[in-house]
């Protein structure tokens, strides 16, 4: 695999038929897959542009945060930004903020489809350390947004991410981090049963799945011990099976398709008990990542899976000014030869990459 072409300090977001949406800041570009023609398509109000456009600056106050996805059905982008969800109307070129009820910082929005109508979801993100009610929240056809379920107190930390199943008849929840929080549930089509798939500590700590022939696949996201690609059933609670290690925790995906997928690995610092001015400052890696390298594992169901890329963290403190990390935009890229991807807090300096994979 190679690098084909990087564009420096924009992040790709989500894919628009046959472009791709990028964001600076809090700026949101159209431009070519080859990150030509880039064009402003909108931007969002900040209370913060005061601040100096300095890379440190923005990793601290997470200024180049923004997640999105693009809703074909409405020709609407939605975005999350700064703890608000904003969405962006193609057709009347008119930018709305719409939702900003939620806990925490979410970092996955996902698109699911019910009766021709597409959907948002997503879950609070609260602090790590609480065990506060959690909720699941829906993105209804232009711009409504309701709660389809709520975990009670003491349940889980907080909610990594929800996947529609391939069937369309139920959706995955991912939460974390601790002890019984760590699990994988299935949430019914009607959002009022939820049953658990794995709960089984830090193996069952995971941020996303890719569904196969009644399985279910994913990488660990523990900073406590070593991280394996595990597998566990879709349909019934089971221990996840071992299948091979990898080097850090994971936190973003991109699926290729029905059989393939790429995953990333971040560079995190060890867990602290108390938080602290100097625990900012701690350059110690968490025991479960192994080197200072981000690494994109390329996996496919039947030839198995192989490093494709990676990038070595930077100088500069993780807690502080962001973990290393390799993520990828939302959406079905229109051309499988290729794999658009954006190094934070890496020594690229927070480029957008293309890979070509073919």
């Amino acid at each position: 695999m190679k690098t084909s072409l990087r564009i420096h300090n924009y992040k790709p977001i989500c894919y628009i038929y046959n472009k791709l949406l990028v964001a600076r800041k809090n700026k949101f570009y159209i431009c070519s897959l080859d990150f030509k023609n880039l064009s402003l398509l909108f931007e969002i109000p900040s209370g913060k542009t005061f601040l100096p456009s300095f890379s440190l600056i923005e990793r601290i106050y997470r200024l180049s945060s923004a997640i999105g996805v693009f809703l074909k059905s409405e020709q609407v982008i939605v975005v999350l930004y700064m703890g608000s969800i904003y969405s962006y109307n193609l057709k009347c070129r008119a930018l709305t903020k719409e939702f900003s009820g939620f806990l925490g910082k979410p970092f996955n929005l996902s698109v699911a489809i019910s009766s021709g109508h597409e959907w948002v979801l997503f879950g609070d993100y609260p602090p790590s350390v609480s065990y506060n009610d959690c909720a699941v929240y829906r993105r209804l056809p232009y711009g409504r947004w309701d709660v389809v379920y709520r975990f009670p107190p003491n349940i889980i930390n907080h909610i990594h991410n929800v996947q529609q199943s391939l069937d369309g008849l139920s959706y995955y929840v991912m939460t974390g981090d601790f002890s019984h929080a760590s699990a994988i549930w299935r949430l019914s089509a009607d959002f009022k049963s939820i049953t658990l798939l794995t709960q089984h500590g830090q193996c069952s700590r995971a941020c996303w799945v890719f569904e196969h022939d009644g399985r279910l696949y994913y990488s660990s996201d523990t900073q406590a011990d070593i991280n394996y690609m595990y597998s566990c059933s879709a349909s019934s609670f089971q221990v996840p099976i071992r299948l091979f290690p990898v080097f850090g925790p994971s936190i973003n995906f991109h699926r290729l398709s029905d059989s393939s997928f790429v995953f990333s690995t971040s560079v995190e610092p060890a867990s602290c008990e108390k938080m602290s001015f100097l625990s900012l400052f701690d350059p110690q890696l968490a025991p479960g990542v192994l080197t200072p390298f981000s690494y994109v594992y390329h996996f496919s169901i039947l030839a198995g899976c192989q490093i494709i890329h990676k990038a070595r963290k930077d100088l500069f403190p993780m807690r502080l000014f962001q973990f290393g990390d390799i993520k990828f935009p939302s959406g079905l890229n229109p051309d499988p030869s290729c794999l658009h991807c954006y190094e934070q807090s890496c020594q690229s300096g927070g480029s957008a990459k293309l890979i070509i994979l073919h």
